[in-house]
């Protein structure tokens, strides 16, 4: 039996015996059954999150409101699916690229969450990133975000309601600033 052959890229550490399928790339890993009555629906997968910061915007995350999935109503990081084969970096930057327009200078983990909502059977586990940025975020998704805005992340008077991950770390007093 092969042994995993480890991989190490600015800190991400991944463990595999071959490289994914090409097949495979570019596919979520995610699932969701749908059913006619609630106790059949479920939204399961890896999800992505990212804190996005600026030296422009001292301690500030840009934040939006999701709107035509999971969580719509709620505000949140940009972010999304782990895609098949993509390290954490990878898919931070292409999240943050897609929804913003931001290219990120740096990606560091920040957290984990294992995200649990049995009154919307939802169960996501979501890895949250820091990108540092010194671009403005522009909304380039207007399907799936009303506009991205610099909000402090330490305010009183930050939005609610929160989507479920997100409203997890911050519950957990999380520092997006803090060295991992």
């Amino acid at each position: 039996m092969a042994q995993p052959a480890d991989r190490t890229t600015s800190g991400f550490r991944t463990n595999s015996i071959d490289q994914p399928s090409s097949a495979l790339a570019g596919t979520p890993f995610k699932i969701k059954l749908g059913g006619k009555d609630k106790a059949t629906r479920c939204s399961m997968g890896v999800g992505l999150g990212c804190f996005v910061t600026s030296a422009a915007h001292p301690g500030c995350v840009v934040l939006g409101r999701r709107i035509g999935s999971d969580g719509s109503g709620t505000w949140a990081l940009p972010g999304g699916h782990l895609e098949f084969g993509e390290s954490f970096e990878d898919c931070s930057r292409r999240e943050v690229l897609e929804e913003t327009g931001c290219a990120c200078e740096s990606v560091a983990f920040s957290a984990i969450d294992n995200a649990i909502d049995t009154s919307k059977a939802y169960h996501y586990v979501v890895i949250f990133t820091r990108c540092v940025t010194s671009d403005e975020p522009r909304n380039l998704e207007e399907d799936k975000c009303e506009g991205w805005q610099w909000v402090r992340w330490d305010s009183a008077e930050f939005p609610t309601p929160i989507f479920t991950a997100l409203q997890n770390v911050r519950d957990a007093g999380l520092d997006p600033w803090a060295p991992q």
